[in-house]
């Protein structure tokens, strides 16, 4: 079983070896049961694919897997692709498989319904007994619920150690910046005008640099490089930094406006004349504009820009004058100078290059033009965060102590905003196929209100440990009848107490410790996944195990649930368990709206495979294959991936990042929150990081999750639910080109709009090349009812090559038993209830797996049928594929198709059946 660790190949192999290497080991596993010598190989695969619906779709794929097991089907079963829920089961089947002494046949009959029998098999009963899996015991004060409880308190603290400690630091980096304005205004303004000056020359000449390799970036690729529009975005900001010094210092009041006019026209002549002449060096093969006329023209242009730009400053240094009245002190000063002026300035300086953009518009190329939009939407983003955090910075403690008795209440009110906001944006009111506008809107904007508070609460605290008169400012009753800036002016007036030492040693402290806890705090230990986790393998892999399963006498958990995936390579059907990596960061244009590619764990190799397409430096575009597989036994640490893991991570539907669903200020809001079920693994394309369970520093992917920027090009990868990919599972059958597939959608779809279908055909069209056509009229729902339980359609691989998809529906069709329909009557969302319900009752439970139960015994009954009057010559599993072909092919007799790609439509298998 263990792999010998010079056998470990130095890199990831691809997808097609993993797959051959896959192939043949079902191979050898079939003619080891069929007790073979020949060792035939088998091209013809079977795979049945589990969808994802948390315990909805658990219970229902049980009634399925009891009917396979009646007719003793699950034998002809190559393949077993689960997704969230789905995986509940399929991971309880396989366990189930592995601990039987006669393995998948044991299994077979412990499944088989008892006609007759006093009571069921013990794993079906303990599966019962926890339906409600998250916690067992009713009522709060069960074990489970206060477990619950203590355990996301725990890692709710310990998670906002890093985020607080960082998020301080930043304020105590803009009180150091605002400490060096107090310098920086005291100077000669003059000086810092022509310091600024100097600056914007440099910025404007590495401009024309950058500007002269845009529109042939491949013969100069590094001038062409982001970082070059980020140093010329730096010395631009600088300048303008320096000129807010220089307005709030009160030394250019006596310039009216006719000199700052001239002034403007001349600096930003000159600034724009060096930068020409070095644009005419570099760019020696562009489209010649020098004639005496041009010339002329550009020149006049540009001095009536710079003229435009001085009357601007000059009114917005008549703007700093008003500041400047109002402020008692440098420091005060040095505030109104980095949140208000310095953006003013910024804006200034962008507004007269739009305008001169506009004026020279047709002497510039589209390439200048698209370069210089790009610049000024850089500072325009950095000026409006700059500004914004300044002024949480700055004025968050006066806004505090002005508010006074009112801000303990809003504090509490923007906690609980922020709490419902996190309910909301995971319920069916903002996310399900019955969201509500109202709820998208209110989802949509909690993020940006936490965020804001919970910077003007860091701001304010950070303040208040410094400040040794907070407490003067915040208890005496005078204090809510003064005006804002006069308490403003009190504010800045303690801040100018604060020592730089004392700051230096306060920030040094927060760094330091957000080092440590990103350090000692594991990123996947403490996030609510373990807790989750937990639950899953004693509800489903402890139901495997049941009656002999031995438990902790106060925990009630064993550490012999669980099982190593590689232990599973011995068995069939062979277990995939899909999860989607998440890449919501990145160069990849394609990846953008679906932000997450297929990660799959098998017991055989783990990894991932996809075409990336990526901007490299200079411009061009790089196409090629990402990703790579490892030995499971060996991936995430020396143990190897568990089952419990991997069944855990493809059912991480509540997670910040969450493949197309992912909204970057709503990732925020729930990383803060550590609503975070996703886990952080190796990325099997790195040498070491794809043996270890967890980055060594996770502060770094913390904040990768706290900002959205996840991909695969880092040493850690972040995976969650399998269903942020795809949530039928048919996806990676696809890939292996199965002969036929049988789909199981217990999805939420109650207006039956098969969003998971369409998805899925899709992403297999764009990515594989491969066609599904299906015809799912008969599924479609009238007054609740459906004409049928399921489809069938052709899968085209290629010219040469086609497959069968078999679509089962969660449906009802008028036909089921009485306890059934009696259910769903009582219980309209039936069988659609939403996946946020993840606590099943008796009745609920018992009904879904009976539905299950009754859709397949209806058609694989069939199916069951036509295979056993096939008198043609073949294995019993070739019969199986060629009973479902045939009859798809008997119905297309019946049914004239309504599909244009090919002649397969969904065969009225139910007609007579029951």
């Amino acid at each position: 079983m263990n792999t010998n660790q010079t056998d470990i190949p130095d890199k990831a192999i691809n997808f097609k070896t993993a797959l051959n290497a896959e192939k043949a080991h079902i191979n050898s596993l079939r003619n080891e049961s069929d007790g073979s010598c020949n060792l035939s190989q088998q091209t013809e695969f079977i795979g049945l694919s589990l969808s994802g619906g948390g315990i909805r779709s658990a219970t229902f794929n049980l009634g399925i897997i009891q009917s396979l097991a009646k007719l003793d089907m699950l034998k002809h079963l190559d393949y077993l692709s689960t997704v969230s829920g789905g995986g509940y089961i399929g991971s309880w089947l396989s366990a189930l498989i592995y601990h039987s002494p006669e393995g998948l046949a044991g299994a077979q009959e412990i499944l088989k319904p008892k006609n007759g029998s006093v009571e069921e098999a013990p794993p079906i009963r303990f599966l019962r007994r926890y339906s409600n899996y998250l916690t067992p015991k009713l009522g709060i004060f069960s074990g489970d619920t206060l477990a619950a409880i203590a355990t996301y308190l725990r890692n709710f603290g310990l998670n906002l150690i890093p985020i607080i400690s960082l998020a301080a630091a930043f304020i105590l980096f803009t009180h150091l910046l605002t400490k060096g304005a107090v310098w920086g205004i005291q100077l000669e303004g003059i000086k810092l005008l022509g310091a600024s000056i100097i600056l914007i020359i440099i910025a404007v000449t590495l401009s024309a640099r950058s500007l002269a390799a845009a529109s042939c970036p491949q013969d100069d690729a590094a001038a062409s490089c982001p970082l070059w529009a980020w140093a010329i975005l730096i010395f631009t900001l600088v300048a303008c930094l320096l000129s807010s010094f220089a307005m709030m210092g009160g030394d250019l009041d006596n310039l009216n406006n006719f000199e700052w006019t001239v002034l403007g026209a001349v600096a930003y002549g000159f600034a724009w004349g060096v930068g020409y002449v070095f644009w005419r060096f570099f760019k020696n093969n562009a489209y010649n504009h020098s004639t005496f006329s041009y010339l002329i023209i550009t020149s006049l242009l540009t001095l009536l820009t710079g003229a435009v730009a001085g009357w601007l400053l000059h009114n917005v240094s008549d703007a700093v004058k008003i500041l400047h009245n109002l402020s008692g002190s440098f420091l005060e000063r040095a505030w109104w100078a980095v949140t208000i002026c310095m953006p003013l300035v910024a804006l200034t300086f962008a507004a007269t290059v739009a305008l001169h953009i506009g004026l020279l518009a047709r002497a510039l190329s589209h390439e200048a033009q698209e370069w210089w939009s790009r610049i000024g939407g850089m500072m325009l983003g950095t000026t409006v965060v700059w500004s914004i955090a300044f002024t949480l910075a700055g004025l968050a403690p006066v806004a505090a102590i002005w508010a006074k008795n009112w801000t303990i209440g809003a504090g509490g009110l923007w906690a609980l905003a922020s709490g419902s906001g996190v309910w909301l944006a995971r319920s069916r009111h903002a996310s399900g196929k019955k969201s509500k506008r109202w709820a998208r809107v209110l989802a949509r904007a909690t993020p940006y209100v936490f965020i804001t508070g919970f910077a003007a609460g860091v701001s304010t605290i950070t303040y208040s440990i410094l400040s040794k008169n907070f407490c003067d400012y915040c208890l005496p009753e005078s204090i809510t009848s003064q005006k804002f800036a006069t308490i403003a002016q009190k504010v800045f007036l303690n801040m100018h107490q604060f020592q730089p030492d004392i700051l230096i040693a306060a920030f040094a402290c927060c760094i330091g410790v957000f080092t440590l806890a990103g350090w000692r705090f594991d990123i996947n230990l403490f996030s609510i996944h373990h807790f989750y986790r937990n639950r899953l393998v004693r509800a489903y892999l402890g139901a495997a195990r049941f009656p002999d399963r031995k438990t902790h006498p106060f925990t009630g958990f064993s550490p012999d649930d669980d099982v190593r995936m590689c232990c599973l390579r011995n068995q069939l059907p062979y277990h995939i368990i899909n999860t989607a990596l998440n890449i919501s960061g990145g160069e990849e244009l394609a990846w953008q709206a679906r932000r997450a590619a297929s990660f799959t764990f098998t017991p055989l190799y783990s990894g991932f495979e996809y075409r990336s397409t990526r901007s490299k430096t200079g411009g061009s575009e790089d196409q090629s294959t990402l990703g790579g597989f490892r030995p499971t036994e060996i991936c995430r640490s020396r143990w190897g991936i568990h089952l419990g893991t991997a069944m855990s991570i493809s059912g991480a539907a509540a997670s910040p990042l969450s493949g197309y669903h992912t909204e970057p200020a709503l990732a925020a809001l729930m990383t803060i929150f550590n609503v975070r079920l996703g886990q952080w693994i190796g990325n099997p394309t790195d040498k070491n990081a794809w043996k270890y369970a967890s980055p060594g520093f996770g502060g770094w992917y913390l904040l990768k999750e706290l900002s959205a920027t996840t991909d695969a090009h880092t040493k850690y990868l972040y995976l969650s639910d399998g269903g942020h990919f795809e949530n039928l599972g048919i996806y990676e059958l696809v890939r292996r080109h199965c002969k036929l597939i049988i789909s199981v959608d217990a999805g939420c779809d109650p207006k039956y709009t098969f969003d998971d279908l369409a998805n899925a055909i899709r992403k297999c069209y764009i990515d594989m090349g491969t066609v599904i056509d299906i015809n799912v009229d008969e599924l479609r729902a009238k007054n609740k009812h459906c004409k049928a339980h399921y489809a069938a359609g052709v899968i085209q691989y290629n010219k040469d090559e086609q497959g069968v998809l078999l679509y089962i529906k969660a449906s009802l069709t008028g036909e089921e038993d009485p306890d059934i329909l009696n259910y769903a009557k009582n219980h309209p969302d039936f069988p659609h209830d939403t996946t946020a319900d993840q606590n099943f009752d008796e009745d609920q439970f018992e009904s879904y797996r009976k539905l299950g139960e009754h859709v397949g015994s209806e058609l694989f009954s069939c199916i069951k049928k036509a295979a056993e009057s096939n008198v043609e010559q073949g294995s019993d599993h070739a019969k199986f594929i060629s009973a479902v072909t045939t009859m798809k092919k008997e119905s297309l007799a019946k049914t004239q198709s309504k599909n244009t790609i090919s002649n397969f439509t969904s065969p009225p298998l139910n007609n007579g059946a029951k």
